[in-house]
């Protein structure tokens, strides 16, 4: 197909844009982020999307390494019923009583724990990694899945937030420079 004058003076048109409105084009991805995280992953709303998975305990391993480039947190459990690993979101972590947890479990133990059902058909391909939402024996609950299906939603509403913020952001530079281009002046 043989690329004519007026499609080249689009992408001319629009890549000058982008260089003109580096900050508004900038907020615009940064707002299809936040979108695609909130609207394009599955996420469990309620108890009935998930799972009970049970088990023996074959390890776990609770670690926080401080880094050049921050804090990496490995908060995993291994059962011996599966060839996967089962993690505990960052996000829910101030939820989890990782000391109680650590003090009442030994390798062997029996352990329920609750994944979202769609990841049910990812369950025994090895190697594959799941976040958990409740971890419970048949004592207590070290993670309650109604405290980290809460924790869920906020995030979902923190999503949103930065979604619009990053819009109204890049819409008010856009007026900005159309309506009062004295204010931005290059040096």
């Amino acid at each position: 197909m043989r690329k004519t004058k007026h499609q080249f003076r689009i992408l001319k048109l629009i890549f000058n844009n982008i260089d003109k409105n580096f900050f508004a084009f900038f907020c615009l991805i940064i707002f299809c982020t936040f979108l695609y995280q909130e609207i394009g992953q599955d996420k469990p709303e309620t108890d009935d999307d998930l799972h009970e998975v049970q088990g023996l305990i074959q390890d776990y391993e609770f670690k926080h390494i401080r880094g050049f480039r921050g804090t990496k947190r490995i908060n995993n459990i291994w059962l011996n019923n599966y060839d996967c690993t089962f993690k505990i979101k960052a996000d829910f972590l101030s939820l989890f009583d990782k000391n109680d947890f650590i003090r009442d479990f030994k390798k062997g133990d029996q352990l329920t724990l609750e994944i979202p059902k769609y990841d049910l058909k990812h369950l025994e391909k090895p190697g594959n990694t799941f976040f958990i939402y409740s971890i419970k024996s048949s004592k207590r609950a070290y993670l309650k899945d109604g405290d980290t299906l809460m924790k869920e939603i906020e995030s979902s509403y923190t999503n949103i937030l930065y979604a619009c913020i990053s819009l109204l952001a890049g819409v008010i530079s856009i007026l900005i420079k159309r309506y009062h281009p004295q204010i931005i002046r290059k040096s």
